[in-house]
């Protein structure tokens, strides 16, 4: 619901003070990570990356600049499709990440991360912006 995938029976939901659905540059209010396989398997995580961005309006460099906030740059070339569980989940908090947005939502963001992975998550989304609002929700 936060992120406009379904309608409230009841109430609104805002982000940052306003209905998301109407965002002029959504991925700037709200970064999401629901499902971190949810990638075109034959594309590189950089090409993952930079297709989300053509189609938002972010720079290239803000792409590279998340590759290296997540731990990526090795593997950024790579198809996803090879990505271990844990670069899955780093390639989604990139993509959340992409739009420097003022509120991060992370669905289980630490899922198949290796400990220093685990470590770096939330220093991550603050070094992305530090006055970003992370939420992370608890599993069901």
């Amino acid at each position: 619901m936060i992120a406009g995938l379904d309608k409230p029976t009841a109430g609104r939901v805002t982000v940052n003070g306003g209905v998301y659905r109407s965002a002029a540059a959504p991925m700037a209010e709200l970064g999401v990570l629901l499902e971190a396989k949810a990638v075109h398997t034959g594309r590189s995580g950089r090409n993952h990356l930079l297709a989300l961005a053509q189609t938002n309006g972010i720079t290239t460099r803000r792409v590279d600049e998340v590759i290296d906030i997540v731990g990526l740059r090795q593997v950024a070339g790579q198809r996803v499709g090879g990505f271990s569980l844990g670069m899955g989940q780093r390639l989604g908090v990139a993509s959340a990440l992409l739009g420097n947005p003022q509120t991060v939502v992370l669905d289980e963001p630490v899922n198949g991360l290796d400990p220093e992975g685990v470590g770096g998550c939330v220093p991550c989304s603050r070094t992305s912006r530090p006055t970003a609002t992370p939420c992370s929700s608890p599993p069901t």
